[in-house]
């Protein structure tokens, strides 16, 4: 049988990912997105190493966006002076891909500093950057379209020109030398301004689920998200995309015909509340969901998005695979809960995270 498979390394509160497919276990392909942060690239690595000695092919080195959860792990292997392989194409909108957008919105940096760190190390390295896009930056162009890469069909659903317009401008003031806030302020140090909010002690779906605020962070936005399809299975890779454009990408790839079957869906931005919506749940006809989080950071995932699922997923029967067994995950593991909402958890065997998930 045929194998399509989806790991999900310890990547602490970020993803790392690979996605690995062919006609049997001795013929594998493989698709890396992101690398987590720096602490992963060990695991990462050993991933390669195992790849390249089985003479097998990464297809596709894909960093989704410049968050320091996602790129840090991959500014190691691109400036690894004996990286395990060499990717045969890498999709990433970094400054320079960017540069023939207009530019739009304000100042709140992020991972400015390590995608420039990024372009240089692959500029040094020589590997093609967005190839199958002449170079330029990988966005949406109205409705989604299916179309063929190295074996897989992909359909892009994030981002679009405004979601990377206002990556750009902020991109660009953070380039501009005029005076910049001061020591010790989130704009001199470029990260994220979220905290880990309390863990409910009692998790009542009936009251988690209500909606909330919605992200709208630039570098979120700018996040290249897809569905990826093999054997007639697909997984739906959301990264930490804006859940307003996953919901306008997937009605127009619906095109009044739902709901959307998708086999598995990687929850975007970690299981946040500000990211997994009602709408986008109502629309797939989907019951196992993937979470890459430690929850060490940020407290991801959110027991609203996960009360989201419980409701409003129209397959009866749900599975979540959690790639950390964490105060934040292992919760949702309680018998009542699991019986009431008729679901079941997976969790990783290593207590040091990771899991593996076949499609």
């Amino acid at each position: 049988m045929s194998v399509f498979r989806l790991t999900m390394l310890p990547a602490s509160e970020g993803d790392c990912l690979i996605l690995s497919y062919g006609p049997s276990e001795k013929e594998l392909r493989h698709i890396v997105v992101d690398g987590g942060r720096k602490a992963t690239w060990p695991a990462l690595s050993d991933r390669l190493k195992t790849i390249a000695a089985r003479g097998e092919q990464v297809e596709l080195l894909l960093l989704t966006h410049i968050d320091a959860d996602h790129i840090d792990g991959l500014l190691e292997l691109a400036e690894d002076p004996a990286p395990p392989l060499i990717p045969k194409a890498v999709w990433y909108n970094g400054f320079d891909q960017l540069g023939t957008l207009t530019p739009a919105g304000g100042l709140q940096p992020f991972g400015f500093r390590a995608g420039d760190d990024y372009s240089k190390a692959l500029a040094k390295l020589g590997w093609p950057v967005n190839a199958a896009f002449g170079g330029n930056a990988i966005f949406l162009d109205g409705k989604p379209e299916p179309f063929d890469f190295a074996g897989l069909t992909l359909t892009l659903l994030s981002p679009d020109t405004g979601k990377l317009e206002a990556l750009r401008t902020q991109w660009q003031k953070w380039r501009d030398p005029k005076p910049a806030a001061g020591p010790g302020t989130v704009a001199a140090a470029g990260i994220e301004a979220f905290g880990k909010r309390p863990f409910p002690a009692v998790l009542d779906v009936e009251k988690l689920y209500k909606a909330s605020s919605l992200d709208k962070t630039a570098p979120n936005g700018s996040s290249i998200a897809i569905i990826a399809e093999y054997a007639g299975r697909r997984v739906l890779l959301g990264a930490d995309a804006h859940p307003d454009l996953i919901l306008k990408s997937l009605e127009a790839l619906m095109d009044g015909h739902g709901p959307c079957h998708i086999d598995l869906v990687k929850l975007p931005h970690h299981g946040s509340r500000a990211n997994v919506t009602k709408e986008i749940l109502e629309l797939l006809d989907c019951g196992r969901f993937a979470i890459s989080t430690s929850g060490a950071v940020f407290g991801h995932p959110d027991p609203e998005a996960i009360a989201r699922i419980l409701k409003f997923c129209p397959v009866d029967e749900r599975i979540l695979y959690f790639n950390y067994a964490s105060e934040r995950t292992t919760p949702w593991n309680a018998e009542d809960l699991r019986t009431q909402y008729n679901y079941s958890c997976a969790f990783p065997s290593d207590p040091a995270g990771g899991i593996s998930i076949d499609v």
